[in-house]
């Protein structure tokens, strides 16, 4: 039926499509999902399986050192992965509001003026149409 084939017309034409196929597959709402998968720290943190080192008890003068110059540099790493992570998350994001628009006015494209007219004049039909301008 349509839903079928507009997903796989999104699949083949719109930039990380994985993105907004909620939105055509289960009426989900892509915004949520994509930030449920927003960027951590402590994701990649546990994803390279990276601890930050707690002091130890009788820990000397150098001890402390080396354990703190591990944390930084450990640190250090994160946070260059995380940045990086964030950068992409944040083209995702506005990718996803381009797609959505892009795809409201492919399906509104397919309904006929009085179709159109028709759904305006239902309640909620223009706080839903704001989701995906």
């Amino acid at each position: 039926g349509f839903k079928e084939k507009l997903l796989a017309y999104v699949l083949q034409n719109y930039k990380n499509a994985l993105d907004i196929v909620p939105c055509i597959r289960d009426y989900a709402d892509a915004n949520k999902m994509l930030f449920q998968n927003a960027p951590s720290k402590q994701v990649i943190r546990n994803a390279m399986g990276i601890e930050i080192k707690p002091p130890e008890a009788g820990e000397t003068e150098e001890e402390e050192k080396i354990r703190i110059a591990f944390n930084m540099e450990n640190d250090s790493v994160i946070e260059g992965i995380f940045q990086a992570q964030l950068k992409s998350f944040v083209e995702r994001e506005h990718t996803l509001r381009t797609n959505k628009a892009s795809l409201w006015s492919l399906i509104i494209g397919q309904c006929s003026p009085a179709l159109v007219e028709q759904l305006k004049s239902e309640t909620g039909f223009k706080n839903n149409e704001m989701l995906y301008e």
